[in-house]
């Protein structure tokens, strides 16, 4: 797997180096860009050997120091991914595939302790799916892949949020859905309560481009 960066100011790819060969990992990284997380994946291509590594890159201008992460708790790929600047910087995994079954498992990394530790279960076991977060506290799970009770895989559209602020908080599946089903779904916060949801995939690449906002009541 080649790490790439993009640079803005000659609007070309520069090759970083490359990582280990796995299908599925994610890829974390600070708002800074100088800190990269190379985190999961599977040794082959249906996930049923998943791994729990976690590799940082410290990335400079002129070399790339590699940083000894813990491992995470659960060895999955193709999940939910995102790094949380926050008051401490946490990157937060959620669902994906564990040996091969999907999961609802998550957990959340603490980039200064070098520390892993659980969250609470998601409400529908899912990989490929998108999380968001709103305002240091909404962590929003957009879409997935899924698998009904007589085991068949679905695409959802479902929309799952979780309450970080709030001690013993569960994720909370709500009532309003993705207007279409399809997994690896982009998703951006660009307002305070807004969240651009775009593109994604449903046996086809989706192009479709629409907004997320929160009722400040509920």
């Amino acid at each position: 797997m080649k790490l790439l960066q993009y640079m803005d100011n000659i609007q070309q790819w520069k090759h970083i180096m490359n990582v280990s060969e796995l299908y599925m990992a994610k890829i974390a990284f600070n708002p800074e860009g100088n800190r990269v997380f190379v985190i999961g994946g599977a040794k082959d291509s249906k996930s049923k050997q998943t791994v729990a590594n976690c590799n940082g890159y410290h990335v400079t201008a002129d070399r790339i120091t590699e940083e000894h992460m813990s491992p995470m708790i659960n060895p999955r790929a193709s999940f939910g991914c995102i790094y949380c600047p926050r008051a401490c910087a946490e990157i937060i995994v959620a669902g994906g595939y564990i040996n091969g079954k999907l999961s609802n498992k998550c957990e959340k990394f603490d980039v200064n302790t070098n520390r892993w530790s659980p969250l609470p279960d998601m409400n529908e076991a899912k990989a490929s799916s998108s999380l968001c977060m709103m305002n240091d506290r909404w962590l929003y799970c957009f879409g997935g892949l899924s698998r009904n009770a007589q085991g068949q895989a679905f695409l959802t559209n479902s929309i799952e949020c979780l309450d970080l602020q709030t001690q013993g908080a569960q994720w909370e599946k709500l009532p309003l859905n993705l207007p279409t089903s399809g997994c690896d779904i982009g998703c951006l916060h660009i307002q305070k309560d807004m969240i651009l949801v775009f593109g994604g995939w449903n046996k086809n690449a989706q192009n479709g481009v629409f907004l997320f906002q929160r009722n400040n009541a509920s």
